[in-house]
């Protein structure tokens, strides 16, 4: 996983998101974190949902990882197939993707 930046932020990053780059624009792209002082927390960064959501798909992958370790690997990806089947093809269910998870999550348990 590469990215330029992660703070690649417009003037006010919480009402403009517009990243032009290359020619092209991305809303949100190069932003993982915002400037906290606009939202009452002065010297630190909050976390955007693209952060958090790559930080999901590092356990996800972490999960699976653990099962194929533990000679589970074949149940572990017949299960993720639920969810994704290709870079292209996904179930947009919120409830089955955290159904998903918790059933990775009770077989390592």
């Amino acid at each position: 996983m590469l990215y330029s930046g992660v703070d690649a932020c417009t003037a006010d990053p919480w009402n403009n998101l517009d990243n032009a780059g290359g020619g092209y624009h991305f809303n949100g792209e190069d932003i993982l974190v915002y400037p906290g002082a606009q939202v009452g927390l002065t010297g630190v960064v909050v976390p955007s949902m693209r952060l958090k959501y790559l930080r999901d798909g590092v356990n996800d992958f972490d999960y699976i990882q653990m099962l194929k370790n533990q000679g589970q690997g074949a149940w572990a990806m017949g299960l993720v197939n639920t969810v994704v089947t290709d870079w292209a093809t996904w179930s947009h269910d919120p409830a089955l993707l955290e159904s998903v998870r918790q059933q990775l999550s009770a077989k390592l348990d």
